[in-house]
C-alpha cells in the first residue's frame, strides 16, 4: 500500500496502523498540486510494487482525464487498486467515466465516543449501485 496526498490533506498514521498498515514500509507522498499527485500515482502504480495506492485529492478533487486513463490502464496491467479519496457532497459529479466504484461515506455521532459509519454505492460497474454498509465504530482518542 502507498498513500499520496496534496499538502492541504491530512494523513493520520494511527488510523493506518489500525487498518493493518505497517508504517515502516508505507510510502507517504506529499504533492504540491494535482499534477504532482498524478505523477506520483503514475510512478507508484507503474512500479508494480503496490496492490493498493490511495490518492487523497481533498476538497477540490480533480484529475486530468489523460491521467485517469493512464492510471486505469496501469492499474489493470499491474493488478493494483487505485482509490481516490475526495471530500465532496454526494450530489457533485464523479472524477470521470473511468471510475468503477464510487462510494459516499458518512459519519454520524452515535454517543459515548462512538460513530455510525456508513458507505453507500453511488456507482458500481461490477454490481448494482445503491448498496449500503454501516458499522458503529469507536473513534480514535481525540476525535470529537
Amino acid at each position: 500500500m502507498a498513500w499520496i496526498g496534496r499538502r492541504e490533506t491530512s494523513f493520520y498514521p494511527p488510523d493506518a496502523v489500525d487498518a493493518g498498515a505497517y508504517l515502516a514500509a508505507l510510502p507517504v507522498v506529499w504533492a504540491k498540486d494535482v499534477v504532482a499527485v498524478a505523477k506520483a500515482a503514475d510512478l507508484l502504480v507503474r512500479s508494480g510494487a503496490f496492490g493498493l495506492v490511495l490518492v487523497d485529492l481533498g476538497v477540490e478533487p480533480a484529475l486530468p482525464a489523460h491521467a485517469s486513463s493512464r492510471l486505469a490502464g496501469l492499474a489493470k496491467q499491474h493488478g493494483t487498486a487505485v482509490v481516490c479519496l475526495t471530500d465532496k457532497d454526494a450530489r457533485r459529479p464523479s472524477l470521470g467515466p473511468l471510475v468503477s466504484l464510487r462510494v459516499h461515506a458518512d459519519r454520524r455521532t452515535f454517543g459515548d465516543g462512538r460513530y455510525r459509519c456508513e458507505a453507500s454505492a453511488i456507482k458500481d460497474k461490477r454490481g448494482k449501485p445503491g448498496w449500503t454498509i454501516a458499522e458503529v465504530c469507536r473513534g480514535p482518542d481525540g476525535l470529537h
